[in-house]
């Protein structure tokens, strides 16, 4: 896993403050942009296993009719939390504009209200759901699953004074955590600053939307009939060392994800040990300046 630097951070910050300040900003635009930018996703719920696979999943669908922004799995050694996310149009106000008393606004009752839609879907259909994230939910795919929600709306500018905090966080209780989109970027810590993959899911097959990082797991847990790569995706794995040709022959890459756990698995793994470790032994040659790259030229 990379973790994004620091500069190239900060850039993807103020390039989405600047989209979420636009007021031609929509809503399929904040998701794109953090679909093409995931590390500014933050992980509310997660479990000391971390995000499962490194992967966002888009549009996940609970029913035909019932489609998330976002979700995601993390776990612990005993239970998985499914985390369903909901975003809405950054320029909706949380607050009625009443100087007397704290009132939330009816765009914000009405994303409360989905939620609650949601909720009660999932309490009458859990099985079902958790059916649909079957292919994602290895190993450990007999432990519970429990299934948490996260609301992220409106601005951080809207809470002034100390009873409008107290009045969004007192919706945060229970399973949902509500968060502004402010809270979003402050609140990532610097070990979820890393690209995560973003996949989109059904009952019988996932695929890679967006491959932003090659920490990728899947293929020692799921076939060829699971997975759907493209022409240029399969490429790059297998530039990256994966042995996609004998996966896609039967064989389940379980040796560092990348390898059959046979003797060529692991003269191709100590191989790459062995590469890695050259390389970060190697003294970095300075990059000369352009007035330097000059002399040199002139002087050959």
């Amino acid at each position: 896993m990379t973790i994004t630097a620091a500069p190239q951070l900060g850039r993807k910050k103020r390039e989405f403050l600047s989209l979420l300040n636009d007021p031609d900003a929509s809503e399929p635009d904040v998701q794109n942009y953090l679909e093409n930018n995931t590390e500014l996703i933050s992980l509310p719920w997660r479990l000391n296993h971390a995000l499962h696979q490194e992967a966002i999943i888009s549009k996940f669908p609970l029913d035909t009719s019932i489609i998330t922004d976002f979700a995601y799995l993390t776990k612990s050694s005993g239970e998985w939390y499914l985390v369903l996310v909901e975003l809405e149009d950054p320029k909706k106000p949380i607050f009625k504009s009443d100087k007397q008393r704290v009132i939330l606004s009816r765009d914000l009752a009405a994303a409360l209200d989905q939620i609650a839609e949601w909720k009660t879907f999932a309490d009458r259909h859990k099985d079902e759901i958790v059916r649909r994230i079957s292919l994602l939910r290895r190993p450990l795919e007999n432990n519970r699953v429990r299934i948490k929600y996260v609301l992220i709306y409106g601005r951080r500018k809207e809470l002034t004074g100390q009873e409008r905090i107290d009045r969004l966080a007192s919706l945060g209780e229970g399973s949902l955590k509500v968060v502004t989109y402010d809270s979003l970027l402050s609140k990532a810590t610097p070990d979820e600053w890393w690209p995560k993959n973003v996949l989109t899911l059904t009952k019988r097959s996932l695929r890679f939307k967006y491959l932003h990082q090659l920490d990728v797991g899947v293929f020692a847990f799921n076939s060829p009939s699971e997975i759907i790569l493209t022409t240029a995706q399969r490429k790059t794995l297998i530039a990256e060392g994966y042995d996609i040709p004998s996966w896609e022959g039967g064989k389940y890459l379980t040796l560092n994800h990348k390898y059959v756990s046979n003797d060529e698995g692991w003269r191709r793994m100590e191989n790459e040990i062995s590469k890695n470790s050259r390389r970060k032994a190697a003294p970095q040659r300075a990059t000369p300046t352009s007035t330097e790259a000059q002399k040199q030229r002139r002087s050959e």
